[in-house]
């Protein structure tokens, strides 16, 4: 199971983050938020799929003093990309996510909310993320 490193750059001082229990890994996207506490990230969810197009995440935060991770309900994405950024404000976290010329999605989460949201737009191709 892949872990996410984390190094604090004031101290100097490594973090090992490891997988929440009952997921495969963490997907190679990952976002610092604004205030530099919180990194989000796409937890893989299930078990690890033969082809990646069928691969599920999740968005969740690592908080890098702790070095904890928490799984943020409602927002499960199917398919091998998945990009993550956050608001300029670090009031909201996008994740986008699907398969090239399939159906694609993008899940908004604010933060203090239960859960995340699908928002109800067309997504084009990825070649990265932005968010506003």
């Amino acid at each position: 199971m892949p872990s996410v490193f984390v190094t604090r750059v004031d101290t100097g001082e490594d973090i090992e983050v490891r997988p929440p229990p009952g997921t495969v890994g963490f997907d190679y996207q990952g976002a610092f938020s604004p205030d530099g506490e919180t990194v989000a990230v796409a937890v893989r969810t299930g078990h690890m799929p033969t082809n990646f197009a069928n691969m599920e995440s999740q968005l969740a935060f690592v908080d890098v003093r702790s070095g904890t991770t928490k799984i943020i309900d409602g927002t499960a994405l199917e398919g091998a990309h998945v990009f993550i950024d956050w608001s300029p404000s670090g009031e909201a976290v996008f994740m986008a996510g699907g398969n090239q010329f399939e159906k694609r999605s993008v899940i908004e989460y604010q933060l203090g909310a239960e859960s995340g949201r699908q928002l109800p737009v067309e997504v084009g191709d990825f070649y990265g993320m932005a968010a506003a």
